[in-house]
């Protein structure tokens, strides 16, 4: 885990944290969050019971400590990668490929003949025709899958955002474009002091790295990503100075660095906005 104090940030000063894997995010090792349950994250907020037993578990999704999801990481999350494949299964409707354009181009057979090429001689390029090609740009595309939640929200709502990246990971790869996942949550008013923020990325698809849906759902599909093992990185950069309820998150500001060919995805809760992204991001590149 690697910690950076910014003061020039989406959210003002805040720490940076970059994290390895999901991994890292669930071995937070520091003495602040060791023994951290449900009742240190939401007393004061979400019911702040006990242990395994209280609201603040539920609200976590069933993962409350940090144990706990270590081991989700480690096993997997089987029937969240069946719950997955059911969303994507209404998102599969979207025709066309990403990433590919079709365009003009002269060839020896076609759809259209052009009467000035064949009389000025031009037989092996007087039919027109269309012919999908890669668009120009970058091939390479990073999806900047926003975790955060606020309270209002339930567990199972963070689904369709992870189906949407799945969606668009799947379907640009198979026109040939590289894509990585990187998730990340800002969250403000985190500390007290000057770095009253905090900014965490964890990645959760490699540009090289083929789609592994375990991991994606783990990561982008569960709450216990951000209540569990991002408020533990919250607190863990804070110490002492950590708030109750580890801060509040922003959605749709970008973690810093843009690079061209992101696609950031936020406040995508239910079919139609995953819908909705995923024909934004087709437009974008030219699908």
């Amino acid at each position: 885990m690697r910690v950076t104090p910014t003061l020039k940030t989406s959210i003002g000063p805040a720490y940076f944290v970059e994290l390895s894997g999901l991994e890292e995010l669930s071995t937070i090792p520091d003495p602040h969050v060791e023994n951290m349950n449900s009742e240190r994250i939401w007393r004061g907020g979400k019911g702040g019971g006990k242990g395994d037993e209280g609201d603040g578990n539920q609200f976590c999704g069933g993962i409350s400590r940090l144990s706990k999801l270590n081991a989700f990481y480690r096993s997997g999350w089987e029937e969240g990668v069946t719950k997955m494949l059911n969303a994507l299964a209404e998102i599969k409707g979207i025709p066309g490929a990403i990433a590919m354009r079709r365009r003009p181009s002269w060839e020896e057979q076609g759809d259209e003949l052009s009467q000035d090429r064949l009389w000025s001689g031009q037989l092996d390029s007087a039919w027109r025709t269309t012919r999908r090609r890669r668009s120009p740009g970058t091939t390479h595309n990073r999806i900047l899958l926003d975790l955060g939640g606020r309270a209002i929200r339930q567990p199972g709502d963070w689904f369709w955002r992870g189906a949407a990246a799945a969606w668009v990971c799947d379907s640009a790869e198979a026109a040939g474009r590289r894509v990585e996942v990187l998730g990340y949550s800002t969250g403000k008013n985190t500390h007290k002091g000057t770095y009253n923020g905090t900014i965490v990325t964890v990645p959760l698809k490699g540009a090289h790295e083929p789609l592994d849906l375990p991991r994606l759902v783990a990561g982008a599909c569960h709450a216990a990503t951000l209540r569990t093992g991002i408020f533990a990185t919250r607190i863990a950069c804070a110490g002492d100075k950590a708030v109750t309820g580890a801060g509040k998150s922003f959605h749709g500001l970008h973690p810093g660095g843009w690079q061209e060919g992101d696609l950031l995805l936020s406040d995508v809760w239910n079919l139609d906005s995953a819908v909705g992204w995923i024909n934004k991001v087709r437009e974008e590149l030219g699908a």
